[in-house]
């Protein structure tokens, strides 16, 4: 039992006999007079009650919650405010703690109403775009600088949709590309030239504005040189190659 000043005297808890001083740390103060259960077994005895009568419990709480709504709100405004870096950290250590289920649960709201949540997240990545725009500028070249090949990825695609090309490649597509093209000895190829090559451009073999697609049987990994020479021609315009 928790150390205590003598003087303080005890008092017996009614539910399971343990003797604590009498304050308000042990037990919950009533107005004026303190309960006859601790606080340990009042805390219990409150989740037995919302285990048996959870429908009950959540209907009461969610009435609650309509009645007081603008307090409770001011009230946690204020406390997250007061406390933003501990709450951030303390919820950030959660999620990586529960990861599964923090991505079930964010998976569950978001198919729960898709259109109002992509509404709502639009309107707050705009508005978070507006008062941080050097912040979202580093995180994106920070980004582009960890992720060369989903880059050159995404590029290839917005190109496409700007031409309004049909098909969509992916970089497991590109993985697919890079192994055909890969020789015995394990050395990256140009499609065109078949020269070793060690930086690679995505190239359409039938490029978009000749009415190519943007699907992956469309692409191959050229080196800069023939990339940049081929440019919009056919390949039999280029260099008598039919694909």
């Amino acid at each position: 039992m928790t150390d205590h000043d003598s003087t303080i005297p005890l008092k017996k808890c009614k539910k399971c006999g343990k003797e604590y001083p009498a304050t308000s740390e042990f037990f919950r103060l009533d107005r004026k007079w303190l309960l006859n259960a601790c606080k340990d077994c009042e805390r219990s005895q409150k989740r037995k009650y919302s285990r048996e009568h959870r429908e009950h419990t959540h209907d009461y709480w969610r009435a609650y919650y309509e009645t007081h709504r603008v307090r409770i709100r001011a009230e946690q405004k204020k406390t997250y405010s007061e406390n933003a870096e501990r709450i951030r950290e303390v919820r950030r250590v959660q999620r990586l703690e529960n990861i599964d289920e923090s991505r079930r649960r964010g998976r569950q709201a978001y198919w729960k109403d898709v259109e109002t949540t992509r509404k709502k997240r639009r309107e707050y990545s705009r508005e978070y775009r507006a008062k941080n725009p050097e912040k979202v500028r580093k995180i994106a070249r920070e980004w582009v600088k960890r992720n060369p090949e989903k880059t050159r990825v995404f590029g290839q695609t917005r190109r496409a949709r700007e031409r309004c090309a049909t098909g969509k490649f992916t970089l497991s597509d590109v993985d697919r590309q890079k192994a055909m093209q890969t020789d015995k000895r394990g050395r990256l190829c140009c499609w065109w030239c078949g020269c070793v090559i060690s930086e690679y451009q995505i190239d359409h073999r039938i490029p978009l504005v000749k009415g190519g697609s943007n699907a992956p049987d469309n692409i191959c990994l050229a080196c800069p040189n023939c990339n940049r020479h081929k440019h919009d021609k056919l390949p039999h315009e280029w260099n008598g190659r039919l694909l």
